[in-house]
């Protein structure tokens, strides 16, 4: 811990390339000392040296310049300020807390809870966590807890925090490709190099393997540059069939490949439903992603192999449009996009839970969070709101998880050109031939020239619909029925869910995605009612 006269700063860091016996916080010279998450892979010449080298490349006088994954606070303790950056696609979380008589932040909306208190819950987030999933307004589930917005920097001083607009280019692309110059050889050269700046670490280097053409393209290229001693993991799903059980379902050719080992871990829906109980305490806030239970099980089976630094393929399907609802955007209907974040299967549930008009209400402020830019195509703006919409939360479910359990998520398709080059070739071209992530297979034709799990595209999500109509029923029904006074307290309507119940007993679809979105709400309305503070320290 450092400290100022009205200010301060502290860290725990898992170090990866810096020495043990740097201090933390670092020292920086002048009375300036650096809290820093994260890494710096390139400066813009070269790999920077351990973590006092990565921060002076972020201090300097070109931090956009800087490739890397990061979330730091410089103290100053002749101005007595603090200065915020964070890096531009946010792979490093950041919150900010309004506290009395100052602000505080730190890398977990937990951690501002165990240190300050329960906050009161901001009832519009529960609005638009029913209706998209998330918050789309920037803001937490909390009235005074926000994300530090990505690629931003900022100043704490004066007990305010307010945004410096001298590096509003960290959040755009740092390099302009023209689209017809954008050939699968550039991208595949572009991925090989990212795959190299990514990789230095002094400690034990996984990756996670789960079938999917992303995973199987790093491990191909991995095993191509000779990576001997790599840890593979991979969760396989009981009832389908994602994740692989050997290496040889890879079908890599490479000698290399030979020294690997591999060890995977299998997600039933007893354990999933046990996940789903702590994800909340996990993350800080509840989610309708169904992966987070399997993410998590991800991590566990990591730190068993041993591995401290884990690659993982996030941001390949938001920017090579990797997802099959995206082509229901192709139709060039004006209101594809809003219809995309709220299907008209989830209006009825949303009007019986939250009142009349309200899904109309929800797609009216979509529009305003993520208007029309008449310029761009349909799918061209989809994508490039799924950057927050999608990746964000991933992004947030890969730190926070693997984390916990001291392990560094690296993610080689966010870092280097390869996110300048996908996003300079219109998104159709990335669906061309009906084929998700057309350019990006094109890039690597060896993989897709051999047989293998990747060939069709598998989500990584629990089979949540058939798992809730069967072997976990009983538990949902007790759940609901037991939450239901912790659901009103949050401002939902007894209408609403009892037509859910109803609709359940049905054995109607749209149901289930509804109901998952309601056991998320009730434990962590559990987890705050019961004792947030303990369990966020």
């Amino acid at each position: 811990m450092t400290l100022a006269a009205s200010s301060g700063i502290g860290m725990v860091r898992l170090r990866m390339r810096a020495e043990m016996a740097e201090p933390e916080p670092i020292p920086l010279g002048n009375e300036c000392f650096a809290a820093y998450n994260g890494e710096v892979y390139w400066d813009g010449v070269t790999l920077p040296e351990g973590g006092m080298g990565e921060v002076l490349t972020l201090v300097g006088d070109q931090p956009e310049a800087v490739d890397g994954m990061f979330a730091i606070a410089t103290l100053d303790r002749r101005q007595d300020n603090i200065r915020l950056q964070r890096d531009r696609f946010g792979i490093k979380p950041l919150y900010k807390r309004e506290i009395e008589g100052g602000v505080a932040v730190a890398s977990t909306i937990r951690g501002l809870i165990g240190a300050f208190g329960r906050p009161s819950v901001r009832h519009a987030a529960i609005e638009q966590f029913l209706a998209f999933g998330r918050p789309l307004d920037g803001g937490s589930f909390f009235d005074d807890i926000s994300e530090v917005p990505r690629g931003t920097q900022w100043v704490m001083t004066g007990g305010q925090l307010v945004p410096e607009t001298s590096l509003h280019a960290m959040s755009e692309p740092r390099t302009s490709f023209a689209s017809e110059f954008v050939l699968p050889k550039t991208l595949r050269v572009a991925l090989q190099s990212s795959l190299q700046r990514v990789q230095p670490s002094t400690r034990a280097m996984g990756l996670a393997v789960s079938g999917g053409l992303d995973s199987t393209i790093l491990a191909d290229q991995l095993a191509e540059m000779g990576v001997e001693d790599l840890r593979t993991v991979s969760i396989r799903v009981a009832g389908s069939s994602d994740g692989i059980s050997n290496l040889s379902q890879l079908g890599i050719k490479a000698r290399a490949a030979q020294s690997w080992t591999h060890t995977t871990r299998t997600v039933t829906p007893e354990s999933f439903a046990h996940g789903v109980e702590r994800a909340a305490a996990q993350m800080g806030e509840p989610s309708r992603m169904s992966s987070i239970p399997l993410y998590a099980a991800l991590a566990d089976c990591a730190a068993d192999a041993g591995i401290v630094m884990l690659l993982v393929g996030e941001g390949a399907d938001e920017l090579f449009m990797g997802y099959s609802s995206y082509a229901a955007v192709t139709s060039g209907k004006a209101t594809a996009i809003s219809e995309f974040l709220i299907p008209s299967t989830r209006c009825p549930y949303l009007d019986a839970l939250m009142g009349p008009g309200f899904a109309a209400q929800m797609k009216t402020f979509a529009h305003d969070i993520y208007p029309d830019i008449p310029a761009m195509a349909p799918l061209d703006r989809l994508r490039q709101i799924e950057l927050d919409h999608s990746l964000g939360p991933l992004l947030q479910r890969a730190d926070h998880l693997m984390m916990a359990r001291s392990i560094e998520a690296r993610t080689p398709f966010l870092h280097g050109s390869v996110p300048e080059l996908a996003l300079a070739v219109p998104a159709a071209r990335h669906m061309a031939g009906g084929q998700n992530k057309a350019l990006l297979r094109s890039a690597f034709p060896e993989v897709q020239s051999r047989p293998g799990p990747w060939r069709t595209k598998l989500p990584f999500r629990a089979p949540i619909t058939d798992w809730l109509r069967g072997p976990l029923q009983s538990w949902l029904d007790a759940t609901l029925r037991s939450g239901e006074e912790l659901l009103v307290d949050l401002g939902l309507r007894r209408a609403g869910l009892n037509l859910v119940r109803a609709d359940l007993a049905r054995d109607r679809g749209a149901a289930y995605e509804v109901a998952y979105t309601l056991l998320s709400l009730i434990f962590w309305k559990r987890w705050l009612d019961e004792g947030a503070n303990d369990a966020a320290r």
